[in-house]
Parts: C-alpha cells; sequence; structure tokens
C-alpha cells in the first residue's frame, strides 16, 4: 500500500496493488488445472536458462497500484457483471450462448484487463517473466472512463474471433498509428494490445481521432463488443481462423480523421508517418 497517483483516475491517493487479472477470475482458472500453454511472446517462446519454455503451475499475477474508489467502481460496475458470464465461457473454451448485454459485458471486462495489463506501471509477480516480457505501452493509457461514470468511449474498440491454435497465419495488416495530431492542436496517443486464448483471440484498441475498420467484423468473422455487440449467440459459430490472423502494427503519426481498414494508403500513411507541420486539406484524411 503507497500514496501515489493512482494509474486509473490520476488522482494522488492510498494506492494498492490490485489484480489486473481480476483474481476471482484467475482463482476459478487455476481450480481447473495449470495453464494449458507455455509462456510466448509475439510467437517465440520465453525460455528457462535450462531452454525450456516457461509454463507456470497457475495463472500469472499482473498487479498494478490504483486508489480504493476506482478499485470499488470498477469492481461494481465492470467485475460484478462480467463474472456471470466469462467465467464459464472461460471455462468451456469460451463457447456458450450469450445475450448482447452479455457480450458487452464481456467486452467492457476484455478492455479493462488489455488496457491496465499495457499500463507502464503495471508489473508480474513472476521477476523473471517481468524481466523478459516487454508488452508495456510507450505511454499511460488515459483509462479515467473505467471509473468515472461518462461511458464507453467512441474511440475505445474490442474485437474478438474465434481462434483455432492449430492455424497460423497472418491475412490483414492493421497499422494503428502511435500518436494522432487532432483538430484543436493537441496530439493523443492510441494504444493496442492483442491476445489469444484457446477458443479465441482479442484486441482492446483506444485510438482516439481515428476509426477501426476491422475487415473480420466488415465480413462476419469477428465482432466488436462495445460498441456493436452481437444480438446474441455463441462464438462458437463463426469459423474458426488462426490466432494471428489480423496482426496489428504500431505506426506513426497521423491526423485526426484517419481511417485504418489494411488499405495500402491507410497502411503507408500510419507506417511511416505523417508531419503535422505540412498538413493540408488535401492530406488531412486518407481515403
Amino acid at each position: 500500500m503507497s500514496t501515489a497517483v493512482c494509474a486509473i483516475c490520476r488522482s494522488a491517493a492510498t494506492r494498492t496493488r490490485e489484480h489486473v487479472w481480476s483474481n476471482w477470475f484467475l482463482q476459478r482458472m487455476d481450480r481447473h488445472g495449470a495453464p494449458p500453454l507455455g509462456w510466448s511472446l509475439n510467437g517465440v517462446p520465453l525460455l528457462t536458462r535450462d531452454r525450456t519454455q516457461i509454463k507456470g503451475s497457475q495463472r500469472q499475477r499482473v498487479m498494478l497500484g490504483i486508489c480504493y474508489a476506482c478499485n470499488q467502481s470498477m469492481n461494481m460496475t465492470i467485475e460484478e457483471p462480467a463474472k456471470p458470464v466469462v467465467g464459464p465461457l472461460a471455462l468451456n473454451g469460451w463457447r456458450g450462448e450469450c445475450t448482447r448485454e452479455d457480450w458487452r459485458a464481456v467486452g467492457l471486462w476484455w478492455a479493462k484487463v488489455l488496457l491496465l495489463v499495457g499500463h507502464p506501471d503495471s508489473t508480474l509477480e513472476n521477476p523473471r517473466l517481468q524481466k523478459l516480457v516487454r508488452w508495456h505501452f510507450e505511454s499511460a493509457p488515459d483509462v479515467r472512463w473505467l471509473t468515472d461514470g461518462n461511458g464507453i468511449p467512441d474511440h475505445v474498440s474490442v474485437f474478438i474471433h474465434r481462434a483455432d491454435f492449430k492455424k497460423a497465419g497472418t491475412r490483414h495488416e492493421l497499422v494503428v498509428p502511435a500518436h494522432v495530431f487532432m483538430d484543436d492542436g493537441t496530439i493523443a496517443d492510441c494504444h493496442v494490445l492483442s491476445l489469444a486464448t484457446p477458443g479465441m483471440a482479442v484486441t482492446a484498441v483506444s485510438s482516439p481521432g481515428v476509426t477501426i475498420e476491422h475487415p473480420l467484423v466488415a465480413s462476419g468473422h469477428a465482432w466488436e463488443l462495445l460498441h456493436t455487440p452481437p444480438a446474441g449467440g455463441a462464438l462458437q459459430r463463426l469459423r474458426p481462423l488462426p490466432r494471428d490472423v489480423v496482426r496489428f502494427v504500431r505506426g506513426g503519426g497521423v491526423p485526426e480523421g484517419h481511417i485504418v481498414d489494411g488499405s495500402e494508403m491507410a497502411r503507408l500513411t500510419a507506417l511511416f508517418g505523417y508531419e503535422a507541420s505540412s498538413a493540408t486539406e488535401s492530406t488531412a484524411q486518407p481515403q
């Protein structure tokens, strides 16, 4: 317990080291067996000193310092609605019938988990993994919306598709810019983190001023859970695809209004960056 700036509301308050992956979720999963997969980063196995892949007997704990008020707020508005849905789905390879509101609760839970996992202040309890794993964002995402009561921002999305771990291969590459030059002269940062777990691949994106047009959502092979969750149904009804079928790549800077859609123009603009000082009406929004 310490007094510092809360990672969520950014106020100076007494903080407690809280589980980013909810403690109820970790305990429930651990009771049903050890993690089925070893640790990898970008598809490359993480090895012990004797060159075997790191694989723990329980799920790794990720800790982050937040204030009591934010912790209580997230428990009430995110964790409690997610418990009756996320727990059974996770134990069943993410198979199961859910309503629209169920899927939105799942999406909100994943948004909270992934955006806080990537927070620069989050830490793994395993010190060796903490040294090996480099998954932190370069800057802290603005996640005040998790507890301030203002609802889910339009620029935050959670995408999921049915993942088949026997398949591999990227078919789509989406370049999410690192920075967005807003029309009011400010600069906003984007954040993206993907994770694959048996049965499902999930990506959380925070992209102020940028529109993400996900190719699998457009084709009906993936869902966006926060703003356009399915009316109801089961993930297993979607066609199984490689967990890395869509690869999100970090780009440079783009103007507000940029569209991430996999097109070559959007890809090159975000990949190689954009100089704010040279902005003109003709280049303000690539088509």
